[in-house]
């Protein structure tokens, strides 16, 4: 099957690394700077995820083992924390890899120039929702929300001050356990995702973002079926099929937002909507294709 290396304490590691191994028979996660080589001797599948360490890779190649990266978002990381302007994705096509891994399609066409005869397979990020709660899309809306990293969010105070003029609660959390943003997610009734660059976001990260980032907010959001506003992220637009509402101008999206507050004789359907898309996000869907990829590479293994 197939070991995931990540970093236990990133989100990365947590949700695309133990959780998904968690979730397929056979697989292990370890540290990606401490390996416990005891579980990595079980499967000759090895997977990186985003967080990558050259060395290690290069000692499981000369070892037999398959290497795997998933790119992840790291060009996101590298930019905001790294001042690193991303030019390309040439930096993420390490040579000892077999294969990659990578959010949506366009990453994909992004990695494939400098991966020349290298798989490249899109995974989605599984949500948060393993109890399958879908939220009630009759009740009043009385919370709008947020959930992810603060620094992630424009147009807060414009987001703020319209919640408080129709009278409902706005908050931004980033819950720091599945657990919590499940909590979180069932007092949620209108999700919003908005990162323009605004004086808050450069650029520059902005456009990595919406190009790269994956869909782990909205998946989450539709997989309560709350209705959601958001910025068109890459991700969002080819896993979200249509069942949010995009908008990629502060005035566009404090409109949408309004009307959704308003509720409207589409809330329910919408509310549907999401949540039947949100349901392929499950972990127990997503873990397929981390079988399905690593029974390629053992394939091609042999």
């Amino acid at each position: 099957m197939i070991t995931f290396l990540g970093m236990p304490s990133r989100t990365s590691g947590e949700i695309r690394g133990r959780q998904v191994a968690q979730a397929i028979p056979g697989a292990t996660f370890t540290d990606v700077h401490d390996p416990n080589w005891t579980l990595l001797t079980q499967n000759k599948v090895c997977l990186f995820v985003r967080t990558w360490n050259g060395n290690l890779a290069a000692d499981l190649k000369r070892k037999g083992y398959t290497v795997g990266y998933d790119v992840a978002d790291q060009m996101c990381g590298d930019c905001f924390f790294r001042d690193d302007p991303v030019k390309d994705l040439s930096a993420y096509a390490h040579p000892e890899c077999d294969f990659f891994i990578v959010n949506n399609t366009p990453t994909l066409e992004d990695l494939e120039p400098f991966a020349v005869g290298k798989p490249i397979y899109v995974v989605p990020h599984h949500t948060v929702n393993y109890g399958k709660h879908v939220n009630d899309p009759n009740k009043k809306v009385e919370r709008v929300g947020y959930v992810g990293l603060p620094e992630q969010l424009s147009a807060k105070d414009e987001i703020e001050a319209l919640c408080a003029r129709m009278g409902v609660e706005f908050v931004s959390i980033h819950p720091n356990t599945r657990e919590e943003c499940v909590e979180v997610m069932k007092t949620i009734d209108v999700g919003v995702v908005f990162a323009e660059a605004d004086g808050h976001l450069k650029p520059r990260f902005a456009e990595l973002m919406k190009r790269h980032k994956p869909n782990t907010k909205l998946s989450n959001f539709q997989s309560f079926g709350i209705r959601t506003v958001c910025t068109p992220y890459v991700s969002y637009v080819e896993h979200g099929d249509g069942a949010a509402r995009f908008e990629s101008t502060k005035d566009g999206m404090l409109e949408s937002l309004e009307l959704m507050i308003e509720g409207g004789s589409l809330r329910v359907m919408e509310a549907q909507r999401a949540a039947k898309v949100g349901a392929r996000f499950h972990i127990d869907e997503v873990s397929k294709i981390y079988v399905r990829i690593a029974s390629d590479m053992e394939y091609l293994g042999e």
